[in-house]
């Protein structure tokens, strides 16, 4: 997904990102009126600022860590992420706010 794609779309509410999908861009997501959303496995990295100015409170990973920015992938976060308890790259090392301030929990 291109930086700055759906950037300032408040009418976006909902988007299933389909399994061929393995990068989100800068900003992405940035501005829109999405309040929740499910990473799928494929994505193995994000950009900064990706829910920038987003109303998103729900984020659920579905497969391993995907390579992000720690000071600025999930910027402007204020709600749980889920991810995968089994999988081993979701380490309590990784388990960090990326500039949000993220609840983690295991599923």
């Amino acid at each position: 997904i291109s930086s700055n794609l759906f950037n300032g779309c408040t009418s976006l509410t909902a988007i299933t990102i389909p399994n061929t999908v393995t990068a989100i861009g800068n900003s992405a997501f940035r501005g829109t009126g999405l309040g929740s959303i499910v990473i799928p496995a494929s994505v193995t990295t994000m950009g900064t600022r990706v829910f920038m100015d987003t109303p998103l409170d729900e984020i659920v990973f579905t497969g391993s860590l995907p390579a992000m920015d720690p000071s600025s992938s999930l910027a402007g976060i204020f709600g749980t992420a889920y991810y995968p308890a089994a999988n081993t790259t979701w380490t309590a090392e990784a388990l960090q706010n990326y500039g949000g301030l993220i609840t983690w929990e295991a599923q």
